[in-house]
């Protein structure tokens, strides 16, 4: 018993210094590059880091000198939603559990969805403050590539010529950055989709009861923006014995219903014919006091 406590007090402990190590490498980098303050916050910028992110009131952001001041505007405002929100408080507070219930996988898928939970925060409150989705899309997506995929501007002036020349005796990418690219494209596709005039069709399932002994019977109600609600197949709907040519979906202005019979297949034909090919609802009302 006491080698397994040992066990785990020493897992324990190597996951609540390696937390701390994090802290402390944090820290160097902000000495090592240096900061600029910004809205209360000590922003660290450096194409090298290992990617953007945010601690306590540190934001780091790994970009560099010449990505676009668009792009970077947008990446601080993520980083600094994280800030204001005090995510950190969070992530402390789930690292130390998970710390504490290492075997527990169920604690480690817990810190996993804090985390993205965290991130849709972040990206609720920068789309908030007006900016268009499209180009904080495109700043997020060339950000996690480390590619230009998306460029911000294209101005054809002397002041960028130098630049360009530059870029093309640069050398080429590596096939596995060409790769990320191409798998983009149907994330641009997807974005062209996002613009398009949507149409909403909303479909629903509505099982009516059969006869006594019967399973119930499911009609499927398909109800579209600008189209009439329709019953595919169609059945034949009496109400008191009166043919109505109404949809199942009409029913619901009745509040007086006694009873609903289902009829279908062989039954349904021997008894109305062929206007009963496709199922018959029998509906009776009760008469109203």
């Amino acid at each position: 018993m006491k080698v397994l406590l040992s066990g785990y007090l020493a897992v324990c402990i190597f996951f609540i210094l390696r937390l701390l190590a994090g802290f402390r490498q944090a820290a160097g980098l902000a000495v090592r590059h240096g900061y600029t303050r910004y809205r209360g916050c000590k922003v660290i910028t450096h194409p090298q880091l290992p990617g953007s992110f945010s601690i306590f009131n540190y934001i780091f952001l790994a970009v560099g000198n010449d990505a676009p001041a668009r792009e970077k505007e947008l990446i601080l405002e993520h980083e600094l939603a994280h800030v204001v929100q005090r995510h950190w408080v969070d992530l402390l507070g789930v690292q130390l559990s998970c710390a504490l219930q290492w075997w527990n996988p169920f604690a480690w898928l817990y810190v996993r969805a804090v985390k993205e939970n965290h991130e849709f925060l972040a990206d609720r409150t920068v789309i908030e403050k007006g900016n268009p989705v499209a180009l904080y899309r495109a700043a997020l997506i060339n950000h996690s590539l480390k590619v230009p995929v998306f460029v911000f501007a294209s101005p054809f002036t002397a002041d960028g010529s130098l630049k360009r020349i530059q870029m093309m005796t640069k050398a080429k990418s590596s096939p596995f950055k060409k790769g990320l690219v191409l798998g983009v494209v149907p994330v641009i596709f997807l974005c062209l989709m996002a613009f398009a005039k949507p149409r909403y069709t909303l479909v629903t399932e509505t099982h009516l009861p059969g006869p006594a002994g019967s399973p119930a019977v499911p009609f499927r109600i398909t109800d579209a923006i600008g189209l009439t609600t329709r019953v595919s197949p169609e059945p034949l709907l009496l109400v008191n014995g009166v043919e109505r040519h109404i949809s199942l979906a009409a029913l619901r202005q009745y509040d007086n219903i006694e009873s609903v019979t289902v009829r279908k297949d062989r039954n349904a034909i021997l008894r109305y014919g062929q206007k009963g090919k496709d199922g018959v609802v029998e509906v009776v009302l009760r008469k109203k006091e």
